[in-house]
Order: C-alpha cells, then sequence, then structure tokens
C-alpha cells in the first residue's frame, strides 16, 4: 500500500486530479490520497473491520464538546469572573492539546514545577477534565490520536509499504512518532513534495529559484484590482490557447483570507463580467462562479441563517424586549413571511411610533389603534410563535425537537420555495442540528435560551461551502492552503509586515520557557519567522509566473513590506488598467448636451407646501437642499428609533408641558403667586402626564431620571419667567395657523405670544442652540421668528414690541435671547433695537423698518420655493451635515466643481 499523505483536503483533490491526468492506462486504481485525519480514520476502520482492534471506549468527543466543558471548569476554578469565558477556554483545551502532544514525562514533571496562576489554573481544570473523561469512558480527539499511536506502535492495523509526504513544512511531534514506527514496521519513506523534509530542517535558501516580481499597491483597493485583473489575464490567456477549464489552475493566496475576502470577490466579479459575460463557454454556466474562495463561510454569518436564528431567538424568548433594531432587521429581511413592500412600509410606520423596545407578541394588538397594515400571513405567523408555548428549560432533545417545530411552522407560512443557494444553506443548518442533537457531552438540563446560544456558538464553528456544479480555475486560498501545489499563475497577497510572518502568539496557560524548548506552534517570533520563510520559498517555487505584493496604505497607517520580499532585487510587476464596470458604462454612455438646470417645477398658488417654515429655514441655507428634503420628501423617510428619548421627542415634551402650564396659569401674576411647592407639584403633573404614554418604551428608572432632568430645567426656566421686568400674559401657546406667503401655503405653529402694556412678544422655544444673530444678518439665516412675527402682523393686525429665544438646555442653562425696541421689555444683557441702530448695517433703521425687513425676507424665500428655485448653493458644510439628502447633494463633486470655475475665472484674469 502506497500512502500519499497531503498537508490538506484542497491539496489531496489536486493530486488525485492530477494522477488521472498523468496516466495512459485506460483503468488507473485510485491512487490512496489523504490528509492526516483521513488517513487515520481509514486505518482505524480497515482495523476495526478487520478484528485486530477491539474498541473499548464508549465515545469520542467533538472539540466543541470539550470546549464547552473546559469553560464549565473555567467557571469552577477561575478566582474571578471572565468577560470572554469562550474564547478562554478555547487556549485551555489548546493548551490541554499541546500537553499530550508534546510533553514527555520529564517534561511533564518540569512543567508540574511552575508556579505561575495561568498553569495552576490549567492543572486544576485538567484534572477534573481528565476525571470527566474517565468517569464516562471517554476520549477526545487527541487523546484517540495518542492512543492511536500506542495501538500502532503495537503492530496493530495496517501499515503503507511506502509513504509519501506532499506539502509538509513541518512535522508534529505525534507525526514524527507515527514515521518512526513505520520505519520500524518496515516502511520506506519517501518525500515527493517540492523539497525534502531533510532539507527544510537544515534550512531554505532565503532567495527562491525562479524570479519573482513584486507589486507595492497604493491600498487594499488597487491590490484587489490588480489581482483580479491578474486572474482573468491569465484565464483568456488560457482560453485562447485552448487550454481545457479543467486544467487551468490560477492561485490567489493571502496569510489573512477573511481581511481580503470581500473586496477580492467584488473585483473578481467585476473584472469576470466584463471579460466574459459573452463568451460562450461561460453562457451555459453563468450562473456560477469562476472562482472558489476555500474555507467557507461560518453558517452563522449567512444572512438566511442569521435570520432563521433571530426567528428562534425571539420563539425563546417572548417575554424579552427586542430592541427595535433588531426586530425592525428582522421585519424587512427578504426570508421574513409576508408582502415584502407591505413590510418595508409597516416598518416605516413602526419608526413613528418612537418604541426604542418592544415585546413582539404584543406589537400586533398593541398598534390596532394605530390602524397599521400588517401582512396577513406575517400576523399569522406571530401568533403561531406566540402559540408554541416552548417550555424554560429543558434537555438537549427537548431543545432539538422545539427548534424543528418552529422551523416548521416558518416553513408552513413561507410563499416562495428557496433557491439552490438557499437550498444548501438550509439542508447545512438542518444537518448542524442533528449534529448539535448527538453531542452527548452536553448533558443536562438547561435554560431553552442558554441551549440556544451553544447552539448558536455551534453554528459559528461550522463552516458551508457552496457546491458548484462546474469547474473553478482561480483558486483563493489562505498560506497553509497553498503548500505543496503547482499554479499556472500564482498572486500572494497582503504580504505587509504586520500580517506576514504572522506574530506570536504563544498559549498563555503554558509555561512560555517550554513552549520555545519544544518549539510549539506560534511561541515566539523565530519560529514564525522561519515558518513564513518556508512557506515563502515553497508559494515563491509553485509557479512559472509569481507576484507577491502588499498594499502601502491601510486606512490612516502607512505599511512595510514583509521582510521575506525582497523589494530591492525582484523585479516590478507592470499593473494593468483597471476599470470598473460602472466606468465602462460611463465612457460608453451615449453623448449628451449638459446643460445647468437649478428649476423645480413651480408650485400653483394657493396649494399647502409640506415642513412648514421649515421649508423656508432649508430654501435659506441650500435651495437644492430645500427642494430634495420637502418637495421630494427626503425628509419624510425613515426614521431612526433612538435607544432613549430623541432630541425630538425631548423638544416636544418640554413644549408640550409649557404649553399646559400656560393654559392654566395665564400671567405673571399667578405664576408669582405660586409658591415653590406648589409649582413643582403643577410642573410634576404635567411632566407624569407626558411621560404616561412613554413608561412602555422605557424602564422606570430611565423615566424617572429623564423627569427629574427635565424638572430641574423648567424650575430654572419659572424663575426667569417671574424675574421678566415687564409683566405679561400669555395668549397664545402653539398657537396652529396657516399662512398664505406668496400665494403658497404654510402651515406653521407658533410656540408663544405674550400680551404686554407694550406690545406683542413672540417667543420660539429651544432645547438646544439658537442666536438672534441669525435674524441680524442678510438673507436671514433663521426665518422661524420672521414667520411668526408675518403670522401676526397679517392675521392679528397687532403691534410687535419683542421677539426671540426661550433657551432650555440642561448643559448650558437657560435663558432668554430676546430682542425689543422698548429696554423696559427685556432683562439686562439682552439685545436693545435702540442700540443696534445706533452703528454698522443698522446704522439709523428704526425698529418697524427692521421688522418689514424680517417680512419681506420671508417673502423672497417663499417666492423662490413658489418658483421652484433650487440651485446647489450653500454657505457652510454645517448647513447640509444634517440633511436627509446629503448623499444625493453630492458635495464633494460640488466643491470640486467650483474649484475649477475658480481656478478658470484665475487663469482667465491673469491672461487678460
Amino acid at each position: 500500500m502506497i500512502l500519499h499523505l497531503s498537508a490538506n483536503s484542497r491539496l489531496s483533490a489536486h493530486l488525485k486530479v492530477s494522477f488521472a491526468h498523468h496516466s495512459d492506462a485506460p483503468v488507473v486504481a485510485t491512487p490512496l490520497v489523504m490528509t492526516w485525519s483521513q488517513w487515520w480514520a481509514f486505518w482505524q476502520d480497515q482495523a476495526l473491520l478487520s478484528g485486530e482492534l477491539s474498541w473499548s471506549y464508549d465515545r469520542v468527543i467533538s472539540a466543541f464538546e470539550a470546549t464547552h466543558q473546559w469553560s464549565l471548569l473555567l467557571e469552577k476554578h477561575s478566582p474571578t469572573p471572565l468577560l470572554n469565558l469562550a474564547d478562554t477556554a478555547k487556549q485551555l483545551y489548546q493548551a490541554w492539546c499541546l500537553w499530550v502532544e508534546y510533553g514527555d514525562s520529564q517534561i511533564s514533571a518540569e512543567l508540574e514545577m511552575d508556579k505561575s496562576q495561568e498553569w495552576q489554573l490549567f492543572s486544576l481544570c485538567r484534572a477534573d477534565y481528565q476525571a470527566w473523561l474517565s468517569a464516562h469512558n471517554w476520549l477526545d480527539e487527541t487523546l484517540l490520536m495518542q492512543q492511536r499511536l500506542t495501538w500502532f506502535k503495537q503492530g496493530l492495523g495496517e501499515c503503507p509499504s511506502q509513504i509519501n509526504w506532499q506539502g509538509f513544512d513541518k512535522l508534529t511531534p505525534f507525526m514524527n512518532a507515527w514515521w518512526s514506527a513505520c520505519e520500524a514496521r518496515g516502511a520506506s519513506l519517501t518525500n515527493q513534495s517540492l523539497s525534502s523534509l531533510k532539507d527544510q530542517e537544515a534550512g531554505l535558501a532565503a532567495e527562491p529559484s525562479r524570479q519573482v516580481a513584486v507589486y507595492s499597491a497604493a491600498d487594499p483597493r488597487d491590490e484587489a484590482q490588480q489581482v483580479a485583473a491578474f486572474c482573468v489575464a491569465h484565464l483568456s490567456q488560457a482560453l485562447q490557447q485552448f487550454k481545457p477549464l479543467d486544467q487551468v489552475r490560477i492561485g490567489v493566496v493571502a496569510p489573512n483570507l477573511e481581511d481580503v475576502k470581500a473586496s477580492l470577490s467584488y473585483w473578481l466579479d467585476d473584472q469576470l463580467f466584463q471579460q466574459f459575460e459573452p463568451h460562450p463557454i461561460l453562457a451555459e454556466h453563468s450562473t456560477d462562479r469562476l472562482y472558489n474562495i476555500s474555507l467557507g463561510t461560518a453558517l452563522s454569518r449567512l444572512p438566511y441563517i442569521q435570520f432563521i436564528q433571530q426567528t428562534l431567538s425571539m420563539a425563546f424568548n417572548p417575554h424579552k424586549s427586542l430592541a427595535f433594531e433588531d426586530f425592525s432587521q428582522w421585519l424587512i429581511s427578504p426570508f421574513c413571511v409576508g408582502d415584502q413592500s407591505q413590510r418595508h412600509a409597516l416598518d416605516r410606520s413602526l419608526r413613528r411610533l418612537q418604541w426604542a423596545w418592544v415585546k413582539w407578541p404584543e406589537l400586533v394588538a398593541q398598534t390596532e389603534s394605530e390602524r397599521l397594515n400588517w401582512p396577513k400571513n406575517l400576523a399569522k405567523f406571530l401568533e403561531a410563535l406566540t402559540a408554541l408555548k416552548f417550555k424554560s428549560t429543558g434537555s438537549l432533545n427537548q431543545f432539538v425537537e422545539q427548534v424543528q417545530t418552529c422551523l416548521d411552522s416558518l416553513g408552513a407560512f413561507r410563499q416562495t420555495s428557496l433557491s439552490s443557494d438557499l437550498f444548501q444553506q438550509h439542508e447545512k443548518f438542518i444537518d448542524s442540528l442533528a449534529q448539535f442533537a448527538s453531542l452527548q457531552g452536553l448533558q443536562g438540563r438547561l435554560n431553552m435560551a442558554e441551549w440556544l446560544g451553544l447552539w448558536q456558538r455551534f453554528c459559528s464553528q461550522t463552516l458551508h461551502q457552496a457546491q458548484s456544479t462546474w469547474v473553478q480555475p482561480i483558486q483563493v486560498m489562505g498560506m497553509l492552503e497553498a503548500g505543496g501545489q503547482d499554479f499556472d499563475a500564482l498572486w500572494v497577497m497582503g504580504l505587509d509586515d504586520e500580517a506576514w510572518p504572522r506574530p506570536a502568539q504563544p498559549n498563555a496557560f503554558l509555561p512560555l520557557r517550554w513552549q520555545r524548548q519544544n518549539q510549539l506552534p506560534r511561541c515566539d517570533a523565530s519560529r514564525e519567522l522561519d515558518y513564513a520563510r518556508r512557506l515563502t520559498t515553497r508559494l515563491a517555487q509553485s509557479a512559472e509566473q509569481v507576484v507577491m505584493s502588499y498594499a502601502k496604505q491601510k486606512g490612516e497607517a502607512m505599511s512595510m513590506p514583509s521582510p521575506l520580499i525582497n523589494v530591492e532585487h525582484w523585479p516590478s510587476y507592470q499593473a494593468l488598467n483597471v476599470y470598473s464596470t460602472a466606468h465602462q458604462a460611463w465612457c460608453l454612455r451615449p453623448a449628451c448636451d449638459m446643460q445647468e438646470d437649478f428649476k423645480a417645477p413651480q408650485i400653483n398658488a394657493g396649494v399647502l407646501v409640506p415642513g412648514g417654515s421649515g421649508m423656508l429655514s432649508a430654501q435659506m441655507k441650500c435651495p437644492l437642499m430645500a427642494f430634495m428634503d420637502y418637495r421630494l420628501g427626503a425628509k419624510y423617510g425613515l426614521e431612526s428609533v433612538e435607544d432613549g428619548l430623541a432630541s425630538t421627542d425631548q423638544g416636544s415634551i418640554m413644549h408640550s408641558v409649557l404649553e399646559h402650564f400656560w393654559q392654566q396659569t395665564k400671567t405673571q401674576v399667578s405664576l408669582i403667586s405660586l409658591d415653590d411647592t406648589a409649582l413643582t407639584e403643577r410642573l410634576k403633573t404635567l411632566l407624569d402626564a407626558e411621560f404616561e404614554p412613554l413608561e412602555k418604551r422605557f424602564s422606570p428608572s430611565y423615566v424617572a431620571l429623564e423627569k427629574a432632568r427635565m424638572l430641574g430645567v423648567l424650575q430654572d426656566w419659572m424663575a426667569l419667567e417671574k424675574n421678566r421686568p415687564t409683566a405679561f400674559e400669555v395668549v397664545a401657546t402653539e398657537q396652529g395657523l396657516e399662512l398664505e406667503i406668496a400665494q403658497i401655503k404654510f402651515r406653521i405653529s407658533i410656540d408663544r405670544i405674550d400680551a404686554t402694556e407694550i406690545g406683542r412678544v413672540l417667543i420660539d422655544y429651544k432645547t438646544g442652540q439658537a442666536s438672534l444673530n441669525d435674524l441680524l444678518k442678510e438673507p436671514i439665516r433663521a426665518p422661524q421668528l420672521a414667520v411668526y412675527l408675518l403670522a401676526v402682523a397679517s392675521k392679528e393686525q397687532a403691534e410687535v414690541a419683542g421677539l426671540g429665544y426661550g433657551l432650555l438646555s440642561s448643559d448650558k442653562g437657560v435663558r432668554w435671547s430676546l430682542i425689543s425696541e422698548d429696554t423696559d421689555l427685556i432683562g439686562k444683557g439682552e439685545r436693545a433695537w435702540s442700540r443696534i441702530s445706533q452703528k454698522g448695517d443698522w446704522l439709523d433703521v428704526s425698529w418697524p423698518e427692521f421688522l418689514d425687513f424680517l417680512q419681506n425676507q420671508v417673502t423672497q424665500l417663499a417666492q423662490d420655493v413658489k418658483q421652484g428655485f433650487a440651485p446647489m448653493w450653500y454657505e457652510k458644510d454645517s448647513d447640509l451635515v444634517y440633511s436627509p439628502s446629503l448623499l444625493a447633494l453630492r458635495v464633494p463633486e460640488v466643491k470640486s466643481q467650483i474649484g475649477e470655475l475658480d481656478n478658470n475665472g484665475e487663469a482667465e484674469e491673469a491672461s487678460a
């Protein structure tokens, strides 16, 4: 028996295909090509079938079961609670595996003398773990390997007559022990990999025997683009040479495959589409990709599986409040039941309720008064999910049964069948559930939410690789998988100094000195450098054309090349011209006549425009923004739901409390007559009424804190009101009006109008920032008070003696910001018009003239809105930053165009 032992499963598949292609015989015996773990499973099955091996153990537990047991022991023995129990348990289990494989009696005795807390903790957990395995008569995977070697050394089972090592750069102690045992049993050992193991042990030359090109990419995007172009160019060349597609091997290798997977997939799809979309060979397989990315994707990261897990989490925790954003993500998922457009509309309606936390079983009933349109299938599914009535605790089998019941219920309400890829994901998910149910190492009765957490962790460690129905000539893989393979062309990417060699990562629970003495994996930097040098040299010899690259800049940081890349002596790779599909479409666009267009459709006379005075404020800041936000409705899109009171909610509560307070109190005299206790009670009563609908959304402690904060602000505000120099009566609060300006209508609400012996005072409450200076500019920067002024002047024909802001902030305190002609109307530090009109732009301008100016400004803004005046003009970036249509405004392009215009103007002036 000749055994070809390969370093990984990808190399095994490649070797099998290579053996078949290089054989001329009509019938070829399948070569025995296996990985290390596959060989031992094969050996054990053969030994058991032949009767040589007597199996006395009840079970072999998986790594997941072993890690779970280590986490339980860690909770038992750790002197302090741990923030990341799962990862620490993995470290402990890894320490156990290393200790079993690398330790012997002498070394173990040396280890036992170590007094570090980590080693002592490991020793305690190790003793209990061994006792746990012994009590159940179980083995874990590492102990099974140790036992297999013992049996093999005893002469049990079949021994290969010849062993060919393929793709190995370093042998572990278990491998060396088996090698020695094979020699003792008469096997001949050879190594048909690219360099012999003995030569590797002696040390490889630093320079590869083949010429390697180096590419210094500007950034990761540039690097991914060039890799994709390189692969497409070589694939195109192979097809032009009529090379069978199943014999084309183009490799892409990266140390950190997860970091480059998304970007590389995007550019491979883009470049392959451009080059091969019309190709006749590929037309039949248009749904298949021409590349394969190894390792697969964890089940828990697939959107379809994430939706199922979220559904299960809801089903197993029906009484637990769910963050609205999580429910929203579940609701609008393409995998959810019910019409998709109706679900999106429902999501938009729910956002308007501003419920940061929801209880999904009660949502349908709670929103009946809101008359929300729930899709019938969705409402029935939620009702069925609520009716399942899962047990709160149970065994593993009971948990699996309840999961299956939930999945059956979801399938019963699904209206469409799953695509091929989703079907594969679903089958893998069901298979993972069956595997999870077979884990006897997870025993006892647990809370169902705990079982769900364990299963989700199990799914995060289960990889899914979609099956392809066609050959994939471009192979993307990690460094280990590429070992021992040959390619037509190879690109090794991501070789910056931080990624390659890998940083040392010794196990925290084993003494560092012992790890270095025995050269354990990741034990120190020198071992990683030696290991990386071996792999790099092997890869450099794996193809006729090899390119190694790194990105010079990652985000804000600059990167240096790996010390294993000889940038000075290796030739530079000549970059290819890469254009995206979108760029190509833009270049091939038909010729068009460019015209400056800043005119929106005019508004007919008498039409009510949206947004009230907010529309005019936006028109002043940027006319195009006003058009997009209000007339096109960008402002009325999806509302964000905050985990706490939104700033708009806080302002609404303050406005409502002050409205109802002055409806009861009416005058300054009545306010002064209230003592502190009566005033506080009245404010508390009003706050309680406003917060009552919110108590279902937030915790009692949060509501109490918000009430106390707002009460303090309101008490400070009332102190200011009592000290106003002129007596007043509040004659209007939150007065809603429909106002016609420039023949179009606006619906506004005036916060407050006070009547004094001098005249009316218009007040706009602000819980944020506001400045009267915005009224003194031309054009005015804040037209809201000017709109109030125009409304009062046209509706009530009353004289306005003052206007300004009432600023109520818990951060900066409370204060007035008023402007008036009469100094008796305002307090100390406020703006008197008599002083303003003595200098500057307002010199000798009277108060009535100033009021006329404000009204004219508002009228001009309304006239611009009516006529559709909507150019992209703005004064400062901060005016646009909160606009819902910010991306559509394309500010960077506008700045670039303005810069070009300025440069052209300067050039014309210079030439003149």
